[in-house]
């Protein structure tokens, strides 16, 4: 592809200090050699900003350099320009989210691989998430608002009470501010890091999973003159198609995998009829539901939520545990114990109290240039009998607690879960969420004019992708990938369902991560056969 300069305006980042990575270190990642690299970069990478233009953001990136040893010491940044320079590649892993941190010994497997193959590994903390949270002025003071908002969207490294009232110019504020932690903000940061970390021309690789492959089209999109070649697993995103309609398709799966669920374990549908029921008798108008040991709420829409859960077969077993001892707890004293509100506090996979990010983002994440998600999943779960206990009676013009009482009578269907799909009730049963309800509804209101993707340079790609999606995938569709990848220039796409005797599915990538980096490893041959030349990265793994 020849050598490279940037040509995106973008201005690099401001390498700030490095130290050697000990975040228990010793515990959980034995093996590998791995750095903490602090950098500066623009809060608001547009020439012009309303709100944050003299602003800058530091961002925490954990790098893996090799295996460790007795010399795995750094702390000199140009030194470690040097150490990437002489790295065969550089690999930047994006995890999912939106608003998850990026720890990099996660998945032990998946970094000895890269690393014996030469790599380095960059895992960065996206915008408003793990270390990547302080914003200074050009003097290096910190923007005290700009601080409040992380206590907010950081609760877990602050004591909150989760009754924190915003001024409404701090709504309008944080809101604008969440404006800007979208996937095109992201990959500004990324590519200003990459002009930062490595030497002029020279490209690195991204390996996107889940909101990962969300990322990684949009750097395709924006800067894929910094782009050796691209990896994606679980992540083809549905660009193709509005928000409204990828939910609509996403209910359908979800509903399926309840069905499979029961069919597994068909004494559940009775017991969830109960706990639902007990459920609605606590929200009465003096008492809105039962306090959770982290300060929640469980009520019977936040309980049918936990569905989300079911995209991972192998935790079916956990939800019947949760369910079988909230049943019996039921049948013997009334109350739900303590033992059992924490255990559904372990189970409950959105973690909203840790990552308030992923709630306020998740739908704009599915946003195309001029859309309004305008509370999606909640609209479009009106089309479906089997969630009636969704909207809002305002929205849905009826009743949702008389349609979910109806629903759990003894000779009505069974009730059914939702899946991950977030609404305006979360905002009310998570303790750290009750503080940006109306942020919320600005972020739902707001139309994204911003590009995360272009159709004309997707079509016109020439960096090497290579993308697998899941036939048993609850969180991506894959009709929808599929869609996607035909928009996509140069991709190898490959819908798996098994390998090796293993079921595949939308976590594969840590769970067997042998078997989908084997699939990945065929279709990378392929690009390169076809096109009748070698890999250029000579890797034969």
């Amino acid at each position: 592809m020849g050598s490279l300069a940037n040509t995106t305006g973008i201005t690099p980042a401001q390498l700030l200090s490095v130290e050697t990575y000990t975040d228990a270190q010793s515990k959980t990642n034995p093996y590998f050699w791995i750095v903490t690299a602090k950098l500066r970069t623009r809060l608001d990478h547009r020439p012009w900003s309303p709100q944050f233009s003299d602003l800058f953001l530091t961002l925490k990136a954990k790098i893996v350099l090799g295996f460790k040893d007795k010399e795995s010491l750094l702390y000199d940044p140009n030194e470690l320009r040097i150490l990437l320079a002489r790295r065969i590649r550089t690999r930047v892993y994006l995890c999912g989210g939106p608003g998850d941190q990026n720890p990099p010994d996660r998945n032990p497997e998946f970094n000895r691989r890269y690393v014996e193959a030469g790599e380095s590994i960059v895992f960065l903390d996206y915008r408003g998430t793990g270390g990547s949270v302080q914003v200074t002025n050009a003097a290096g003071d910190l923007d005290q608002d700009c601080m409040r908002f992380m206590r907010l969207l950081r609760p877990q490294d602050h004591a909150a009470d989760g009754k924190t009232a915003l001024a409404d110019d701090n709504v309008d504020r944080l809101t604008g501010f969440l404006k800007l932690c979208r996937q095109d903000s992201i990959i500004r940061d990324l590519e200003a890091i990459r002009l930062a970390l490595l030497p002029l021309g020279q490209r690195w690789h991204i390996f996107g999973q889940s909101y990962g492959g969300w990322l990684s089209l949009t750097y395709l999109s924006l800067c894929p003159k910094g782009l050796a070649d691209s990896t994606i697993t679980a992540g083809l995103a549905p660009i193709t198609v509005s928000v409204d309609t990828t939910y609509r398709a996403l209910f359908k799966v979800v509903i399926g995998r309840n069905d499979l669920y029961y069919t597994t374990y068909p004494e559940d549908v009775k017991r969830v009829k109960t706990i639902t029921l007990h459920l609605l008798s606590q929200e009465t108008p003096s008492d809105t539901g039962i306090e959770l040991p982290r300060g929640g709420l469980l009520t019977a829409q936040r309980f049918l939520s936990l569905g989300r859960v079911l995209g991972n077969r192998a935790r079916f077993a956990q939800v019947h545990n949760l369910i079988k001892a909230m049943s019996r707890d039921l049948e013997t004293s009334s109350p739900l114990t303590l033992d059992s509100l924490a255990n559904f506090e372990r189970v409950d996979t959105w973690k909203f109290d840790e990552r308030p990010v992923y709630a306020l983002l998740h739908e704009a994440m599915y946003c195309r240039q001029g859309e309004v998600s305008n509370w999606s999943a909640e609209r479009v779960s009106m089309e479906f009998p089997q969630y009636t206990w969704v909207a809002r009676d305002e929205i849905s013009g009826r009743n949702w607690r008389e349609a979910l009482i109806k629903n759990c009578a003894r000779d009505a269907p069974k009730v059914y879960f939702s899946g991950e799909m977030v609404y305006p009730f979360h905002f009310r049963t998570y303790r750290a969420l009750r503080p940006l309800v109306e942020v919320a509804d600005r972020l739902a209101k707001h139309r994204w004019d911003e590009q995360t993707y272009s159709a004309r340079q997707l079509r016109a790609n020439q960096v090497p992708v290579y993308a697998v999606s899941y036939t048993s995938d609850m969180h991506v569709h894959p009709r929808l990938s599929e869609e996607t990848a035909t928009c996509v220039a140069g991709i190898e796409h490959e819908v798996l369902n098994v390998a090796n005797g293993k079921l595949l599915e939308h976590g594969s990538v840590r769970s067997h991560t042998a078997e989908v980096m084997g699939k990945i490893d065929g279709l990378r041959a392929g690009y390169w056969s076809r096109r009748g030349q070698m890999d250029p990265t000579g890797n034969t793994w």
